[in-house]
C-alpha cells in the first residue's frame, strides 16, 4: 500500500470520525423537526402517490398508517452514509472545486437514495412484515454503501481528477 492510499484511509477515518462525533453532539430534539420536513412528510407523500388508497399519515418523526409505524431516529436518516462519502471526498486528492460539486451531489444523491428506502421499508412494513427486520437491518444498509461507493467510485474516475492512488 503506498503513502498516498495510506494517508487516504488515514484522512477518511479521521473525517468519518470527526463527522460523525459532531453529528451525535445535536440534540435529538433538533433533529425532529428536520426528519418531519425532509424526510417522513415527503416519504408519507410518496407513498400516497404510489399506492394512492394508503391512508399514511407524517407525524414529527413517524410515518403512520393502518398496521404501520415507522419512526425515523439518529441513523435513520442517511448520514452515516453521507459522512463517509464527504469523508472519501474530502481526503481524496482533487481540486477543491471538484470537491465541491461532488459535496453537493453527494447531498442530493443519498437524500434521495434514503427517501427511496424509507418508502421501501414502509411498503415492506405494511406489505411483507417478517421481512422488515432483515430489510431494515441486513440489505438495506449494506445496499446503500454500495450505492455510495459507485457513487465515489464513478466520481473519482472523471477527467480531471489525478490518479494518485493508483
Amino acid at each position: 500500500m503506498t503513502r498516498a492510499v495510506q494517508r487516504f484511509f488515514a484522512q477518511l477515518a479521521l473525517g468519518y470520525a470527526l463527522l460523525m462525533g459532531l453529528y451525535f453532539l445535536v440534540p435529538d430534539g433538533w433533529l425532529l423537526a428536520a426528519y418531519h420536513h425532509a424526510i417522513v412528510a415527503p416519504g408519507a407523500a410518496l407513498v400516497r402517490l404510489l399506492a394512492p388508497g394508503a391512508l399514511v399519515n407524517a407525524e414529527l418523526n413517524v410515518l403512520r398508517s393502518p398496521g404501520v409505524v415507522l419512526e425515523i431516529v439518529r441513523g435513520c436518516d442517511g448520514t452515516g452514509v453521507l459522512f463517509m462519502l464527504y469523508a472519501a471526498v474530502l481526503a481524496y486528492p482533487a481540486t477543491w472545486r471538484r470537491r465541491g460539486a461532488a459535496l453537493g451531489g453527494a447531498t442530493a444523491f443519498v437524500y434521495v437514495l434514503n427517501l427511496a428506502r424509507v418508502v421501501a421499508l414502509y411498503f415492506i412494513a405494511a406489505r411483507r412484515p417478517a421481512w422488515f427486520e432483515a430489510a431494515h437491518t441486513l440489505y438495506v444498509p449494506g445496499l446503500f454503501v454500495v450505492a455510495a461507493l459507485a457513487f465515489f467510485d464513478v466520481w473519482a474516475r472523471r477527467r480531471g481528477t489525478p490518479d494518485v492512488l493508483a
